[in-house]
């Protein structure tokens, strides 16, 4: 008896916390859904005409890494933001300096990890998602750290009763995303929270 109740004990706290992890979640995209959806808009305006992705690769945002995707190669970049060869590797590919550089601003100032374009396959059809992760200061605990990871779609998506990211419509098979499975923040947006940040 003592062992069942114990058990029971542990599965409610278990459920507590991972209710309470998705709750904070949401609202922390909620409070922050301006600052994403720009950053999330202007990446997407750029990635048409340039594609790259772009990481930062230590807690203390010394070191960031981009990588340049062109017709023919694909380039892998690291440098310390207050470097001028990040500026000038910028201008070297023909972006716009001022306009990333404003949004990797941004993105330090969201404590965003990494923002990539992952293509995927619906019904023989190449599409495209926006996917963006955070550092999230209120989910880590003193041993682990955790990330918030926001993928954003171009259409609505479909979610089963319990928010979980489906496949396709009228499906029961969730979609996992880098293997994660992801919950509905609205119709084209939602998270997970992860131990990688990408």
């Amino acid at each position: 008896m003592r062992n069942y109740l114990f058990y029971s004990i542990i599965a409610c706290l278990f459920l507590a916390a991972c209710s309470s992890s998705k709750e904070l979640s949401a609202d922390y995209y909620r409070q922050n859904e301006e600052a994403l959806v720009s950053i999330k808009d202007r990446f997407k305006k750029i990635h048409r005409l340039h594609p790259f992705s772009f990481e930062v690769r230590d807690k203390d945002f010394s070191e960031v890494g981009i990588e340049i995707i062109t017709d023919t190669l694909r380039y892998i970049y690291h440098f310390n933001p207050g470097e001028n060869n990040l500026a000038d590797t910028l201008k070297a590919h023909r972006f716009n300096v001022p306009e990333m550089l404003t949004l990797f601003a941004d993105m330090k100032q969201m404590r965003c990890t990494w923002i990539t374009n992952l293509d995927y396959y619906e019904r023989g059809q190449e599409k495209y998602m926006v996917f963006l992760s955070l550092r999230h200061n209120k989910l880590g605990s003193k041993r682990k750290e955790k990330y918030f990871t926001v993928a954003f779609f171009d259409q609505p998506q479909f979610y089963d009763n319990k928010g979980r990211l489906l496949d396709k419509e009228k499906s029961r098979n969730i979609m996992k995303i880098n293997g994660q499975v992801f919950y509905k923040i609205n119709s084209r947006a939602c998270f997970t929270l992860s131990d990688t940040f990408r």
